[in-house]
């Protein structure tokens, strides 16, 4: 998965639905029935799909939110069969898939370690073959591998639990150290951030036990319901002009979005301006060069196709009603985890929770369909890990 991310990043959906239609087929043709799906995921799937059509009615781009919706339906419906699938995993099978998991997020740790540190090695010989031309290695070398960054953090922590369910726990912690130092070394900060707010939940979950539910539940709601306000609070255009920040580079053009974003937000509160329509609030033609004192300036265009944090594309597409949805969501996944049973492997759980919502806040199109994939695949690795047997209601 990290080497699809790595050097085909596109490639990821296709490997998330090629998973989704073999995995189905090898269940039929086992079990000669269909996998039963989780109802009231099904139902929530369903309502935010039908929802997505009616905002069509009121939204900006109509075109736009028709559109995704019969996608979007297939991918809801794609990501449930593999949850699905990951529940009925046999022991044998399980304890296949998580060897095969462990070794996959050690390779491609090891893959992105000989990008940062050659630089770029792998990456020249695949141009080379695949384009037929050099890359060129300047301030932009990061981008090459930031997707294969993020992807492996969302990998990193269903990967160090299935070591410490194999009595691995050293082994965890090697990787989780090799990790971080890589995530370092790669300047991504959104993987980075990822490996630091995960670990401040691993620990959370193991201080404070069974409490760590309502105190991660209390976290949740709070930043969906503050972080349009929190974003208005951002330095504008002028101030950037008039007073130095010394931020990381990346930082700024985010600021520029989320502040444009965090207005956007007011014009249409409750229901939003429509699915998939962040894509129709600016084009090419909006870019404008912002000043930042002592640091150049950044061009840019408002809204360029999403606004960078699933938080507030939910409430710039859906509004309030979408932010209700979306702690309804992510309600259901910090409960699911809070039953199982085995607190180490719980608060891996809580790791990969954090660590993929960490990511989602600060970066990507929550449409996206390799993101979209990423997320689903991740959901399975998780899911598989808690057996039957760490869970006290595993309905």
């Amino acid at each position: 998965m990290i080497p699809f991310a790595l050097f085909m990043s596109k490639a990821v959906a296709a490997l998330f639905v090629a998973t989704a239609i073999s995995g189905l087929t090898l269940f039929f043709i086992k079990e000669r029935s269909w996998p039963d799906l989780p109802k009231s995921s099904l139902v929530f799937f369903a309502v935010v799909v039908i929802w997505g059509i009616i905002s069509s009615i009121w939204s900006i781009a109509p075109e736009n939110s028709l559109h995704l919706s019969l996608p979007l339906a297939g991918t809801f419906l794609g990501g449930l069969v593999l949850i699905s699938l990951a529940t009925r995993l046999r022991d044998d099978e399980r304890r296949f898939f998580e060897g095969a998991l462990i070794i996959g997020a050690c390779v491609g740790y090891a893959v992105l370690a000989i990008e940062i540190f050659t630089p770029l090695a792998l990456t020249h010989a695949f141009w080379k073959i695949t384009k037929g031309r050099e890359v060129l290695i300047d301030y932009t070398q990061a981008n090459y591998y930031k997707s294969g960054m993020t992807v492996a953090a969302l990998m990193l922590w269903p990967a160090m639990g299935a070591l410490w369910k194999k009595g691995a726990g050293t082994g965890a912690a090697l990787l989780f150290a090799s990790a971080l130092f890589i995530n370092f070394q790669s300047g991504s900060g959104s993987s980075t951030l990822a490996g630091i707010v995960a670990f401040s939940a691993f620990l959370i979950s193991i201080a404070f036990q069974k409490r760590a539910a309502g105190i991660f539940l209390t976290l949740v709601i709070v930043s969906v319901f503050a972080m349009p306000l929190f974003s208005l609070l951002l330095p504008s255009a002028k101030d950037f002009e008039v007073k130095e920040y010394n931020l990381p580079e990346s930082l700024y053009p985010r600021i520029f979005i989320w502040k444009f974003a965090a207005d956007y937000i007011q014009e249409t509160p409750i229901l939003g301006k429509g699915l998939n329509s962040s894509r129709a609030l600016s084009s090419e033609k909006d870019k404008k060069t912002y000043p930042v004192l002592n640091h150049g300036s950044r061009t840019l265009e408002p809204i360029p196709l999403h606004p960078h944090s699933v938080v507030l594309q939910i409430w710039l597409e859906f509004g309030a009603v979408g932010a209700i949805m979306l702690v309804v969501l992510l309600r259901a996944l910090i409960r699911r985890l809070s039953k199982c049973d085995d607190l180490v492997l719980r608060a891996f759980g809580y790791g990969a929770f954090f660590s993929t919502l960490s990511i989602t806040y600060v970066s990507y199109g929550i449409w996206s369909s390799w993101w979209q994939g990423s997320l689903w695949l991740t959901a399975a690795f998780a899911t598989a890990l808690v057996t039957e047997k760490n869970m006290e209601n595993p309905g």
